[in-house]
């Protein structure tokens, strides 16, 4: 999609900034997650993916902010929600399903 001229897109950041995530490459992650923000600081998927990213990290706090984040814009019955919520909910080292 970089190719394509599309990475500008939040849906695209975000898609690479989570393959950079998976591929465990953190820092080009937490670069497309912040591009995707800044093209839509609304994009509640980034919100909860960087907030995984957060608590892959051990930055509990920060992902509790994410998570706050999430539940302005969506609530919190929205699955980006329940999702990081989860998540933040499992001991400290447990592995992340996303």
């Amino acid at each position: 999609m970089k190719s394509l001229g599309h990475d500008d897109h939040p849906n695209v950041a975000n898609l690479i900034g989570y393959s950079y995530r998976k591929l465990g490459d953190y820092e080009q992650s937490q670069v497309w997650y912040e591009r995707a923000l800044k093209a839509d600081p609304n994009h509640v998927l980034t919100w909860q993916y960087y907030g995984l990213w957060q608590l892959e990290r051990g930055n509990r706090e920060q992902a509790l902010y994410h998570l706050s984040r999430i539940a302005s814009i969506c609530g919190t019955g929205c699955e980006e929600y329940r999702s990081l919520a989860a998540a933040l909910d499992r001991p400290t080292g447990t592995a992340l399903v996303y």
